[in-house]
């Protein structure tokens, strides 16, 4: 009995060995700061693994086939959805690298600069772990994204700082993925925070099967059910939500990468049997609503941004111009709402 006990405690050792060595990384910075966080660049070994972690924010259960063939640029066959979730991850993995000596280098250096500007804003903005990934972008169309705690860097984007010392640009990104990674892990703040734009977090939101089957999912922020407060054609208030979607219900050779697909829509939602909706005509389609002409719409929002796809992407853009105008003293676009938006977002982030 004893024999077999101590055989079953050693089996379970190595299975929690096994479980936890799959999912931790080095613990070789490439860089610590003064307060103990670290900067972490994983290498393509460690990356295949983080890339298709979204174990606290879901994202590959939620993706459309239409939006997987469309960024894996190949037909798919759109009625396995599974398979192709499962094909994707693949995808991903086969698109990440590992760091050259001097992309580390020039990671380090303006990650110093967007930790230090970021420190004066709120040193809570930047993770105890500073975890990136380099891609080669095409997983993504080019773009910066995040997954859980990681942020995905795209080979053209660091060659643009690197090799054209685009600096400025690169900083912003860095510090805008890095709010999405930071708003990920503090829920209450990112409530209050989108607030101060008008929307609100409330009750799951059924798409219906047209726009189920057409949606984009964003990495950064998979969650459509945040809503804001407009006014129709008649002056009448009405609950929206924000949507990305694709322009064409199938994937279209040679027509282009993600974002020539992409379209940003606001749809109004209703409540019907228990159950929120997006409205709907005779025919069961949706009706898309014109953020540019929508009632209400940017008086809350601000001008600041014209990434306006969720509120997710308005406030990292916003907390962004809010670092950086401590080092370029940088342009509010939106007037003097925009200011006053920045200032009540800093003394948010600064109220316990």
């Amino acid at each position: 009995m004893i024999v077999k006990i101590n055989i079953l405690i050693t089996t379970l050792i190595l299975l929690i060995l096994m479980h936890t060595s799959s999912h931790s990384f080095t613990d070789s910075p490439v860089h610590t700061f003064p307060d103990g966080k670290s900067i972490y660049l994983l290498d393509r070994e460690e990356a295949e693994k983080a890339i298709i972690d979204d174990d606290n924010q879901p994202y590959f259960n939620q993706m459309t086939s239409l939006e997987i063939s469309i960024r894996m640029n190949r037909e798919l066959d759109l009625s396995k959805t599974h398979e192709n979730r499962e094909i994707f991850k693949k995808f991903l993995q086969k698109n990440v690298r590992s760091w050259t000596e001097t992309e580390k280098k020039g990671m380090i250096e303006i990650l110093k600069e967007a930790y230090y500007y970021m420190n004066k804003i709120n040193s809570n903005l930047i993770p105890q772990k500073w975890y990136f990934i380099k891609t080669t972008g095409k997983e993504e169309g080019g773009a910066f994204y995040t997954r859980g705690k990681y942020i995905a860097v795209p080979q053209k984007a660091l060659n643009r700082y690197i090799y054209n010392d685009e600096e400025r640009d690169f900083l912003f990104k860095m510090v805008h993925e890095t709010f999405h990674v930071y708003s990920r892990y503090h829920p209450e703040m990112r409530h209050k925070l989108y607030r101060l734009i008008g929307f609100q977090k409330k009750e799951p939101v059924s798409l219906g099967t047209y726009l189920a089957r057409i949606k984009f999912t964003n990495p950064d922020a998979t969650d459509h059910s945040y809503r804001i407060t407009i006014k129709n054609a008649d002056d009448q208030p009405i609950q929206v939500i924000g949507l990305i979607y694709s322009r064409y219900p199938k994937f279209i050779k040679n027509y282009g990468t993600l974002f020539a697909y992409l379209k940003f829509s606001l749809f109004e939602v209703r409540l019907k049997n228990g159950i929120w909706h997006v409205q709907t005509n005779d025919q069961e389609m949706p009706k898309p609503i014109s953020p540019y002409r929508a009632k209400g719409f940017f008086e809350q929002i601000g001008r600041n941004t014209n990434y306006i796809i969720h509120p997710e992407e308005i406030m990292a853009d916003n907390v962004t111009y809010l670092v950086l105008r401590k080092k370029y003293n940088q342009s509010i676009y939106g007037g003097s709402y925009g200011k006053q938006l920045l200032d009540k977002i800093y003394q948010t982030l600064n109220t316990s």
